[in-house]
């Protein structure tokens, strides 16, 4: 709708016709100046010629010398002017900033009416800081977050620090400061020592009805491997006492019938930190999955990006899938919840990333990630970290387009005062 034709072609046939007249006249006054130093050559001569007595006849040619100069000098700016005046009549042929004729320039408004919004914005991402504040001040008081605390409105003014406060409201709510109050409150919930015995039970069954190998036995965490201090009824588990996991596979590229199929079969690059709701860009048939090592990942089950670009990148599938072997799948056991390990595992994206790094890129294991040190909260503990989790991510969300629109207005009126002040010049030069 907007596109438009440019004729370059005539465009510099154009500018070569009007260019013309200038470098014809920059030749002939070449030419006139060229015939003026020869002039002045010869009067020069002249000059030496004359009698030094003879003063009057001396003084008279030295100012018929001078006056030749003089024209000369004219001649020659003039000469310049013409060919620069050529230059930019032809090079502005091959200048490409061309204006849309199809777009209408954008008004800017009344500068003095962007500040007043802008003003407005800002009020409101105070208020939205003061809501995050408030939610999060128990938690970040005593924490190694009190400089946070301390000045939360100056840290958190820009989209890249608000992407950081994201990151410190996982480790906050992980760590179980953000549910403290609810404890409080909820003090006879059943702990997780409890849970413990429920999850290795459902994991029997898990194993059982998916036809998985045994887990090797893991070593006991160590004091000195404990990263964090965890609420009384909390438990220190490595991720693969708790969860099953297991990789998948790529069938044979060589062989046609193990493609396009009904299957879906998801890539490392497909995970985008949420749930996976949409169908991979492909799929595999029934023979490519009985002829590779593929694993059929049921609903509910929390992939995590093992290498490449995206390695630690987090999904939950919504419908059954195979995916690649760059992926890892935990196996969804009933007695935890897996939105908070999807959050547990977010909080610590970036040590998983600082430990398994390769020679050029990150490079996560499954053996690393099974002796990975889990907190896991009693059940009724991990819903409520996930609510609170969410309702702060949305406030977050709220935050950043908010200072998404504070910048835009920003920029805004810096344009709106230029175009008002270039406005009033010009009808100041149209009035005189």
């Amino acid at each position: 709708q907007t596109a438009w034709k440019v004729n370059l072609s005539e465009i510099i046939e154009k500018a070569i016709e009007n260019a013309k007249p200038h470098y014809e006249k920059e030749k002939e006054l070449k030419r006139e100046a060229y015939s003026l130093k020869e002039k002045i050559s010869v009067e020069k001569t002249v000059l030496k010629d004359i009698d030094k007595n003879q003063i009057a006849k001396i003084e008279k040619q030295q100012e018929k010398i001078k006056q030749l100069e003089i024209s000369l000098q004219e001649t020659e700016t003039q000469a310049r002017i013409e060919k620069q005046t050529a230059d930019s009549i032809y090079y502005a042929a091959f200048n490409l900033d061309f204006k849309n004729p199809n777009i209408i320039e954008e008004d800017f408004g009344d500068p003095n009416l962007i500040i007043s919004k802008q003003n407005e914005v800002n009020n409101q991402i105070s208020n939205s800081l003061d809501a995050l504040k408030l939610n999060l001040e128990p938690a970040l008081i005593n924490s190694s977050f009190d400089l946070l605390w301390t000045d939360f409105q100056r840290f958190i003014q820009t989209k890249s620090n608000v992407k950081y406060l994201r990151q410190s409201i996982l480790q906050l709510a992980v760590q179980g400061k953000l549910t403290a109050k609810w404890r409080e409150e909820n003090p006879n919930i059943e702990p997780a020592s409890v849970l413990l015995e429920k999850i290795k039970t459902e994991n029997k069954e898990i194993k059982k009805a998916y036809n998985l190998r045994n887990q090797k036995p893991l070593l006991k965490i160590s004091d000195n491997e404990i990263p964090f201090e965890i609420p009384e009824n909390w438990n220190w588990q490595r991720l693969g006492d708790v969860f099953y996991t297991t990789s998948g596979g790529t069938p044979s590229r060589g062989n046609t019938d193990f493609w396009n199929g009904t299957i879906p079969w998801i890539k490392s690059g497909e995970l985008t930190d949420g749930l996976i709701t949409k169908e991979p860009e492909e799929k595999i048939t029934e023979l490519g999955h009985k002829n590779s090592s593929t694993y059929l990942f049921p609903e509910g089950t929390l992939l995590i990006a093992l290498y490449g670009a995206t390695a630690g990148k987090l999904g939950i599938l919504k419908f059954p899938s195979t995916t690649n072997q760059a992926i890892c799948g935990f196996f969804t056991n009933k007695f935890i919840c897996t939105e908070y390990l999807f959050y547990y595992l977010w909080a610590f994206r970036s040590k998983i990333l600082t430990d398994s790094w390769g020679q050029a890129q990150p490079n996560i294991s499954q053996d690393y990630l099974k002796k990975f040190c889990f907190a896991l909260p009693p059940f009724e503990e991990q819903l409520k970290i996930v609510e609170v989790v969410k309702q702060q991510m949305t406030l977050c969300d709220e935050l950043e387009k908010k200072i998404e629109k504070r910048d835009s207005y920003q920029e805004r009126i810096m344009q709106a005062v230029v175009k008002q002040a270039f406005t009033i010049k010009l009808e100041t030069v149209e009035t005189e």
